[in-house]
């Protein structure tokens, strides 16, 4: 006891000698805290001279609409372990976010220096209003506006910038390829500008393509090959907001575009997939508009698409026949069946028809079919086997993509298994139905290559032993894995071998030889990617060709 006694009595001399230091300390924190006052009552009144319809007319009066400039303060909170909130001076300079300490101050420090890569979006339940976080793949910023209108107009500005800074960029990589390449292939570049200007053409040209899916402005310049619409570069900026598991936003007259993508932006269209998205709209609810507020139109997108807020459910679809020329009930109503094959011009030209003969005729049903009509149609299922899943799955057996489509807004899981038909996925039955389209429309929306049923077989494996050269090509370009083995131990090249089918053992060879190629370092890429090309445009204009006979070799 005496021992820990004096060894407390020593520390309290040692802490004694201390206390001129604390007492030093305690004065320069008082005097600290004095001038950080004063700083804080300056910047107040600095930012009270600012008004609101000076910052808003930087936006306004802005002379290139296509690059909107807009700066002023927001509060930026910190990334260290305080999470603290500074008051920053912040502006859109050459495709980058940039903010200063305060306005006027030469130092400048830059926050995103690429625009293309990131994406805006609201903070709903921050600790604050009027908060909005941009995120980067590498990093996450979240900043504060001082109003609601100033909050709309950052996020406005924002989306505006990405798009901008996208299209800028891709201008001038086309721009310079061009000049590269112009003396040396002029007649090869003619020939690609041709191609996508018909490509574009073909997409505008149907119906309900000439504005945009969302916010109806007129000329729209992008799209969502997923989805199947076009868009304007506003809308398309909420779009890329939403990730690309909602929606993959592509420019119409910048991007190359495959042909099987081509073909199906032209199965669907604005018309068709308003009619299932939009089917339902409240009165209550407001619509976005070519000029509505960034939040408004944020707001539409968001409910229309990703909660899917005016979707029929399907009790209600087998009611209002509104997928009569794709989901048919038979005259009992207890049996449902997919057509074979709707495409987005034919739906709404036999939906014109039918109404006017309806109007002649009284008792038009459009629910019944002659004989003649039966092959059109898959198998019949019973009404209480019906649901979302199934639906897709059937609909892709039958390559319907109108329903397919609708089965998506239902909810369908892309990876559902069917029990009753050997474990296979949604992406199985389209490899089946022998069409490109509904495996496009699948892998764009996030299926999974490589998944196998209860053989152990790959849609690859299916597409091999079906002899569907096209659908052999599209999995390659995707990298479908050819080494999965089935239950039989063989792989595709395998059973291609023992099929004689010689245009895909040629395809599948060559794809084992850019993957050799790769692994080694070498570049193989180009020349596979040049051959994978020819056999997507030999796909789409002349399927014909593909189909040959064990001979043709």
């Amino acid at each position: 006891m005496h021992a820990c006694t004096t060894y407390y009595h020593q520390g309290e001399d040692l802490c004694e000698d201390l206390q001129p230091f604390f007492k030093k300390l305690a004065n320069e924190i008082a005097v600290m805290r004095v001038e950080t006052n004063k700083v804080e009552k300056e910047l107040e009144n600095s930012h009270g001279l600012v008004s609101d319809t000076e910052i808003t007319s930087a936006l306004c009066n802005s002379a290139d609409k296509k690059s909107p400039k807009l700066e002023g303060y927001l509060f930026k909170r910190t990334s260290n372990a305080f999470k603290t909130w500074n008051r920053r001076w912040f502006y859109l300079f050459d495709n980058k976010l940039v903010y200063r300490r305060r306005s006027g101050d030469e130092h400048e420090t830059v926050m995103e220096d690429d625009l293309r890569i990131c994406t805006v979006k609201p903070v709903t339940d921050g600790e604050r209003r009027f908060c909005f976080e941009i995120v980067s793949p590498s990093k996450n910023h979240i900043l504060q506006a001082d109003s609601e209108d100033m909050f709309q107009l950052w996020i406005e500005a924002l989306q505006k910038g990405i798009g901008a800074a996208i299209q800028k960029i891709q201008s001038i990589d086309i721009q310079k390829n061009t000049e590269i390449n112009k003396s040396e292939n002029s007649g090869f570049d003619n020939n690609n500008k041709t191609k996508s200007k018909r490509a574009w053409e073909q997409i505008i040209k149907l119906p309900g393509n000439n504005v945009c899916a969302d916010c109806k402005a007129h000329r729209p310049q992008w799209a969502s090959i997923n989805l199947g619409i076009v868009l304007c570069i506003d809308c398309s900026g909420v779009h890329r907001s939403l990730g690309v598991h909602h929606s993959k936003v592509r420019s119409l007259t910048l991007d190359d575009w495959e042909p099987e993508v081509v073909k199906l932006m032209t199965e669907l269209g604005n018309t068709v997939v308003n009619k299932i998205y939009e089917a339902k709209v409240p009165e209550s609810i407001q619509k976005a508009s070519d000029q509505c507020p960034g939040t408004i139109r944020e707001d539409w997108i968001r409910k229309k698409y990703v909660e899917k807020l005016f979707v029929m459910d399907l009790s209600e679809l087998l009611q209002s026949d509104s997928l009569s020329d794709g989901l048919c009930l038979n005259s009992n109503k207890d049996k449902w069946r997919v057509k074979k094959g709707a495409k987005a011009n034919e739906v709404l030209k036999n939906q014109a028809e039918s109404e006017s003969d309806c109007d002649e005729n009284s008792s038009c049903d459009i629910n019944q079919q002659t004989e003649e009509e039966d092959n059109n149609y898959g198998a019949e299922e019973t009404i209480e086997n019906l649901h979302s899943n199934l639906l897709l799955y059937k609909a892709a057996e039958s390559y319907n993509l109108i329903v397919m489509c609708q089965a998506f807004a239902l909810g369908a899981e892309k990876s559902w298994t069917n029990e009753q038909d050997k474990n296979r996925q949604p992406l199985h039955a389209a490899v089946i139905s022998g069409s490109v389209l509904p495996c496009v429309y699948l892998l764009l929306n996030g299926a999974r290559l490589n998944v196998q049923d209860q053989d152990g077989k790959t849609p690859l494996h299916l597409a091999t032993s079906e002899g569907h050269t096209a659908q052999v090509c599209l999995f390659l370009k995707y990298r479908a894995d050819q080494h999965v083995k089935d239950n039989e131990d063989k792989v595709p090249l395998t059973l291609a071998e023992e099929k004689e089918h010689a245009d895909i053992v040629t395809l599948l060879r060559l794809g084992r030889l850019n993957e050799e190629m790769r692994d080694n370092e070498t570049t193989g890429d180009e020349m596979f990617n040049d051959v994978v090309r020819d056999f997507s445009r030999l796909a789409y204009s002349n399927p014909e060709k593909l189909q040959r006979q064990k001979y043709d070799v």
